[in-house]
């Protein structure tokens, strides 16, 4: 054999020799899509030793459904029984099924003679179904199907991409895991999106169930909007393209603040501020965007809204629910478990602190409405006033409150404030109930119906129903109105007496301090009754100490054994007299009837005096 048929044989056994080690290197690597058998190379038959250094590699292997490429500019054994192709290493898996591509990339691979393991080193990448692996080192694990590294790592697809210091990744299960000051983060699909970014020491990603775990210093933040807890569970769009929905677990925070809301001083509507604190909190995504839809919140449940002027809203409970509109605006609100919502702004006579069992805000505009629990009351409670009853609703904005069931009213006294209602002192609290209660802030207007009773000390007012204004100082009254006064007695030692005056409609006049009942009106005290069409009271300026009382139109009086009739009578608590004028007449049981132009009942002298103006004033007196 010539010397140049030998050289020629000897390079068409090396080159075979290269193919069955290049077949050989990629078969274990990149068949991870399912677990095959491994077969036995006859690698004892090409001792290390007999491998000889190659240049340009490039080669094309058929496996099944398969077409496997490979190019490296060197081939070579080296010490320890390992093998390596190094310089621009890229191997192809050209899969028939579209996305099912893999391409590793980098600067050399190594593997054992047993094909157990393999490494890739360098400038390193693997590319497989859209996601790209960047690192310098990766290790692959035959038996297990895992591609792992302790290096930095960075990662990529049109929709996720992040980085890690370590990471996992089984080709089996299709399971990511990352470590290590970890961040995943949704790309921006448009312009106008706003990446979702998740972060914590270690992340595990499952993509066939699209679902995840984040674990320790967990995180989360899309825009200006931001949360942590312990962990931080998550799921995916079916196209990996957005959150879904995911939950903090373990002293969760989250803060909510909407997108592209002026910035304060601007002059235009900016949205608030939320910050919801809990043991645990759900959130649910809008499909097509990285914006809040909902967030469920459970146990020791703390929200705070924050408006731009300063004005902050704290509510806590044991359980909530939000929802929000596309736009990032309120759309309901939900809290049960003993609610308490406490507000404060600016002037600390605007601070209020509603308690109940339940409250729902089903808008940002729309009132709220609190119900009390089993057994107990829903409270509304500020500087100027306390409301409790079974259910309540509150709109801030128009600064009106409305109360239903059991309503209980206190009017407080404020120092320096020159707001009354009716007759009732501004130097004490009034007290009210009723079933039913509005309330208008702007107007301070108050409204009480049903089986109504307001009381100061030991003046009352009964009523079917009674408006008060606070800012004026007029209240009105309808249906079986009635009011009790105390009368002081003119000796020492004397008991207290009440009168009680009623009618069908009541107001009260501050600019005349007078109480004015009209139809169907009577007066009830100790010593006289009396019945009329009308009845003013007057008091003595800004006091409900009775000056007058004036009763006008079919007025009866009944005092013992005598009944007067008149068309107007004078009632003078502190003098104790009755004086009948308009043809008043007097029925005595055992002395028949008197007339006069004048009948003067003395009470507390057993009397009457009787006057007649045609008889030169004559006047008589009958005793009892």
């Amino acid at each position: 054999m010539t010397k140049l048929t030998l050289a020629r044989t000897i390079r068409i056994v090396v080159a075979a020799v290269l193919v069955v080690v290049i077949a050989i290197i990629l078969e274990p690597f990149l068949s991870h899509r399912r677990p095959r058998t491994a077969v036995s190379q006859k690698t004892e038959d090409i001792p290390p030793e007999k491998v000889e250094r190659q240049e340009g590699v490039e080669h094309l292997n058929f496996k099944g459904d398969r077409v496997i490429q490979a190019k490296a500019q060197r081939h070579y054994a080296g010490e320890n029984g390992r093998y390596f192709l190094e310089g621009d290493v890229l191997i192809r898996d050209l899969a028939k099924e579209e996305g099912e591509e893999i391409v590793l990339s980098g600067d050399r691979v190594s593997y054992d003679k047993e094909w157990t393991e393999a490494f890739l080193e360098g400038t390193a990448a693997i590319q497989y179904r859209g996601f790209t692996f960047e690192s310098s080192a990766f290790s692959y694990l035959k038996d297990s199907e895992i591609l792992t590294t302790d290096k930095a790592v960075v990662f990529s697809s049109r929709k996720i991409s992040g980085k890690a210091g370590r990471m996992t990744y089984s080709f089996r299960e299709e399971s990511l895991r990352l470590e290590e000051e970890v961040e995943l983060r949704m790309t921006e699909v448009t312009a106008g999106d706003i990446p979702f970014v998740i972060q914590g020491d270690v992340v595990i990603l499952q993509r066939r169930k699209r679902q995840g775990i984040v674990e320790g210093n967990a995180a989360f933040s899309f825009g200006r909007s931001h949360g942590r807890a312990d962990v931080l569970p998550f799921e995916l769009t079916a196209d990996e393209q957005y959150a879904r929905s995911f939950s903090l677990r373990g002293n969760a925070r989250a803060t909510l603040v909407e997108e592209g809301e002026p910035t304060a001083g601007s002059g235009s509507d900016v949205r608030p501020e939320r910050d919801i604190s809990a043991e645990e909190i759900d959130l649910r995504m809008f499909k097509d965007l990285h914006k809040i839809h909902r967030v469920d919140a459970r146990n020791r449940c703390v929200l705070r809204v924050s408006a731009a002027g300063g004005e902050t809203t704290d509510v806590r409970a044991g359980r909530m629910r939000i929802l929000f509109n596309r736009g990032g605006g309120l759309r309901e609100f939900f809290g049960w478990n003993s609610i308490r919502l406490e507000e404060r702004g600016g002037d600390p006579q605007d601070e209020r602190i509603v308690t109940g069992q339940s409250i729902s805000i089903e808008g940002e505009k729309a009132p709220w409405k609190i119900k009390a629990p089993e057994g107990g009351e829903a409270r509304v409670d500020s500087p100027a006033s306390e409301v409790t009853a079974q259910r309540l609703s509150l709109d801030p904005r128009r600064q009106f409150l409305a109360a239903a069931g059991d309503v209980k009213v206190i009017l407080k006294h404020r120092p320096g404030a020159d707001e009354m209602v009716g007759f009732f002192s501004n130097e004490q609290p009034v007290f009210g109930v009723a079933q039913r209660m509005r309330f208008y802030g702007k107007t301070g207007r108050l409204q009480l119906m049903e089986n109504v009773r307001m009381w100061q000390s030991k003046e009352m007012l009964f009523a079917d129903g009674l408006i008060a204004h606070r800012k004026t100082g007029e209240i009105t009254g309808e249906g079986h109105v009635r009011a009790l006064l105390p009368r002081l007695p003119k000796t020492e030692g004397a008991e207290r007496e009440n009168i009680e005056i009623g009618g069908e409609r009541m107001t009260y006049t501050p600019e005349q301090d007078r109480l004015a009942f009209e139809q169907a009106c009577w007066l009830e005290s100790r010593k006289v009754g009396l019945k009329s069409d009308r009845i003013d009271v007057h008091f003595r300026q800004k006091t409900a100490e009775i000056r007058e009382v004036d009763a006008q139109g079919h007025v009866t009086i009944v005092e013992e054994l005598r009944e007067g009739r008149s068309e107007r009578a004078l009632y003078h608590p502190e003098e104790e007299t009755v004086v009948l004028t308009g043809s008043p007449t007097i029925t005595d049981k055992e002395k028949g009837v008197i007339e006069g132009d004048k009948l003067t009942f003395r009470l507390g002298e057993g009397r009457i005096q009787v006057e007649n103006k045609d008889r030169e004033r004559s006047t008589t007196v009958i005793k009892s």
